[in-house]
């Protein structure tokens, strides 16, 4: 779908292609370059164009009392933090998770007031009218963005250079993860004799000795005696 629409903003010469997900809640997007080209932005740039707008918007209209605040994941881009600094706002580093973003807006309630927040995994929300990452809401703030840079005389590309250039770079780097040597040899499940432990006497004894605390190894015990006709019926104690 994102391939469709890049070949028609080549078309029209488009300045942003934005897209989302089947379930409307992650956010994609392409820009255009200086060059023409269109360039892919990745979930940090998204999170950080749409929070640097929001916060700079609010301060431009003079809507910054000191009681507003955004939120990031902690693998998100602390260039985020840089720009809240300068604009007198308060910002929240989270888990992984919009869950957690979402319990930060409600500890918030009736207390500060929420500006916006996301995550490098391209989800992000505006406003706290939700309490999970909102594409719908994020296409229209992105293309509110464009304008809004439009006005100021730059293209999207030279904003976000702009605001690489007033609060400092960032590089974004993927970790390779190496698959197994053999990638057909299976797996050794280090538990599975600790599952049926019946068929080792030693394993058994390890199992109970080490997985169970101590009142329940001697329930686990009993319960054994007494189906294999070793040991009376256990009886309730008041």
């Amino acid at each position: 779908a994102m391939a469709m629409a890049i070949a028609k903003a080549k078309e029209v010469e488009a300045d942003l292609v934005v897209a989302s997900d089947p379930d409307a809640d992650r956010i994609g997007c392409v820009i255009r370059d200086t060059d023409g080209e269109y360039v892919l932005v990745n979930g940090n740039q998204i999170v950080l164009i749409l929070l640097n707008y929001l916060m700079t918007r609010n301060a431009e209209l003079g809507r910054i009392t000191g009681k507003e605040y955004i939120v990031k994941t902690i693998v998100t881009t602390e260039t985020i933090k840089s720009i809240a600094d300068a604009n007198n706002i308060r910002m929240y580093d989270c888990y992984t998770g919009f869950k957690w973003i979402a319990a930060v807006i409600r500890d918030n309630e009736g207390v500060a007031r929420y500006l916006g927040g996301g995550e490098e995994s391209y989800g992000f929300l505006a406003e706290e009218f939700a309490r999970d990452k909102d594409a719908v809401s994020a296409v229209s703030l992105m293309a509110e963005c464009l304008a809004w840079a439009k006005d100021k005389g730059m293209s999207f590309m030279e904003m976000l250079q702009d605001i690489y250039v007033k609060y400092g770079f960032s590089r974004d780097e993927g970790i390779p993860c190496k698959p197994a040597q053999d990638p057909r040899r299976k797996r050794r499940n280090p538990r599975k004799r600790l599952r049926r432990p019946e068929h080792d006497r030693h394993a058994r004894r390890a199992y109970r000795e080490t997985r169970l605390p101590h009142h329940v190894k001697r329930v686990a015990v009993l319960h054994r005696r007494r189906h294999q006709g070793l040991h009376p019926p256990l009886r309730h104690r008041a």
